[in-house]
C-alpha cells in the first residue's frame, strides 16, 4: 500500500488539507481558489532556483550534490546539470556513487523512468 509514497505525498496532502479547511472554515472565494492553485506551481519553480543556487553556491560538496539529486529527480536538466557533473561530480566521484547508493528508486514516484535515464546518462559520462 505504501511503497511509492514519499515526501511529495505528504506535501500534496498537507496542501489539499489546507485548501479544504479555507473552504470550509473561511467561505474562501472562488476567486481566492484561483489564486491558490496559481501559487502552488510557482512554489515548485522556487524550489528549483533554490536547489540551482545551491549547486552553484560555495556550500560543502555534500550539500551540493545532495541539491543536484533533488534537481535531477524534479526534472531539472541543461547547464547546470553540466556544471555539476564537471565541478561536482567528476571531482568527488566516490561521494557522489555514496549518495546514489543510498537512493531508494521506489521512493521516487514523480518520472521514475525519467530520473534513471537522467542518472544513467550521468553515470555514463563520468564513470566511462
Amino acid at each position: 500500500m505504501f511503497d511509492n509514497f514519499n515526501i511529495m505525498h505528504i506535501i500534496n496532502l498537507i496542501e489539499l488539507l489546507i485548501i479544504c479547511f479555507m473552504i470550509f472554515f473561511t467561505r474562501i472565494s472562488k476567486k481566492d481558489l484561483i489564486n491558490l492553485r496559481t501559487m502552488f506551481p510557482k512554489l515548485q519553480s522556487t524550489y528549483i532556483q533554490t536547489l540551482k543556487n545551491t549547486i552553484y553556491s560555495d556550500c560543502p560538496n555534500l550539500e551540493r550534490l545532495i541539491a543536484f539529486k533533488e534537481y535531477i529527480k524534479h526534472g531539472g536538466n541543461g547547464n547546470c546539470k553540466n556544471f555539476a557533473i564537471k565541478n561536482l561530480i567528476l571531482p568527488n566521484k566516490e561521494l557522489w556513487q555514496s549518495i546514489l547508493n543510498n537512493d531508494k528508486l521506489e521512493n521516487f514516484s514523480d518520472d521514475k523512468n525519467h530520473y534513471n535515464s537522467i542518472i544513467n546518462e550521468i553515470g555514463k559520462r563520468v564513470f566511462d
